[in-house]
């Protein structure tokens, strides 16, 4: 919702703009974003969720992406007595790139609330993807889990860098693999991983189909 008539566009691919926009989804194929053009400037777009107001601070993490030399700005809001107050903002061209923001949102938030308001021109698509809630703590450049401090297990990874702390089990012999790029076979697993470079897979080749495999902490 937004400026009457205004909504954020649910896409895949580059959006319609020149000099605006990102080429592709950060994760996936799909994210949403603001369009600046067709008397789309200068206008306020919401995208918010209503609930019940929670017990504790949680995180969200989300990614976006704000390219064009007209560029308007982003808020992240929180809504508590009826108030919508802001958690955290940004504004101008950031560059054709997309980057992640972990934020707080305050024990007895009853909604979180984007909000967008695009430029004075056409070149100001704001785009987000990839919004992650959960028990966590968040910093000014990472989201990592509160384990005891916030009630919640330690059990998030990447495998960016190792199996953080998981224990790679299964039937004698058949583990799991930390792999970049495609998997050895053809017509089966992905081309790429999800996130980042590196992921986790069972290799059922060379005798390891029928087998099991656990990763456990």
């Amino acid at each position: 919702s937004g400026t009457a008539g205004y909504s954020w566009t649910h896409h895949e691919g580059n959006t319609p703009s020149s000099s605006t926009g990102p080429s592709a989804a950060h994760g996936g194929t799909k994210f949403i974003f603001t369009e600046a053009s067709w008397g789309s400037d200068d206008k306020d777009f919401f995208l918010e969720k209503i609930y019940t107001a929670t017990q504790s601070d949680y995180s969200v993490s989300f990614w976006y992406h704000m390219y064009g030399s007209d560029m308007g700005s982003l808020t992240v809001e929180s809504k508590s007595g009826g108030t919508w107050q802001s958690l955290w903002d940004i504004s101008g061209d950031q560059g054709d790139t997309w980057y992640e923001k972990s934020v707080i949102v305050p024990a007895g938030s009853e909604g979180l609330r984007f909000f967008a308001h695009t430029g004075p021109s056409w070149k100001s698509d704001i785009c987000i993807d990839d919004i992650v809630a959960g028990g966590v703590v968040a910093t000014t450049t990472t989201t990592t889990l509160g384990g005891a401090a916030a009630g919640v297990p330690e059990v998030s990874c990447t495998f960016e860098s190792d199996l953080c702390g998981y224990d790679n089990l299964g039937t004698p012999g058949y583990t799991w693999t930390r792999h970049s790029g495609n998997t050895p076979s053809s017509s089966t697993g992905p081309s790429a991983a999800h996130g980042g470079d590196w992921f986790m897979f069972t290799e059922a080749s060379w005798g390891a189909d029928d087998k099991d495999f656990f990763l456990e902490k």
